[in-house]
């Protein structure tokens, strides 16, 4: 079974989303950053390009930070702070993807 079977996802995104304090304007600046910013980390790790991977992943760590979201900040901040390595930084990049995705979609359902 896999994680979107088991419902992980699910409980997951219930866990990222904070209960109060996201006002409007928030989720859509939210909505219209983080895609962008995401695309932007993703295209650093597709290059192998470790300064900017740790530059993008800053960058939209400042979002997550600002919106609440702790698991995918958390993830972010061992980004910036991993050996300059992108083979050790893909795992964490692809978590992140998938987190902000599952994040995304849960705001697009409220």
């Amino acid at each position: 079974m896999d994680k979107h079977e088991s419902g992980f996802i699910s409980q997951q995104s219930a866990e990222l989303i904070p209960k109060e304090g996201l006002s409007e304007d928030m989720i859509e600046l939210y909505q219209q950053l983080a895609p962008e910013y995401l695309q932007e980390l993703k295209s650093a790790q597709s290059n192998s390009d470790i300064k900017a991977i740790k530059f993008q992943a800053h960058k939209l760590n400042s979002v997550m930070g600002i919106m609440g979201f702790e698991p995918i900040s958390s993830l972010l901040k061992q980004i910036c702070g991993c050996e300059d390595d992108p083979v050790i930084t893909r795992p964490l990049v692809d978590e992140v993807n998938e987190l902000t995705q599952t994040s995304l979609a849960s705001l697009s359902a409220k």
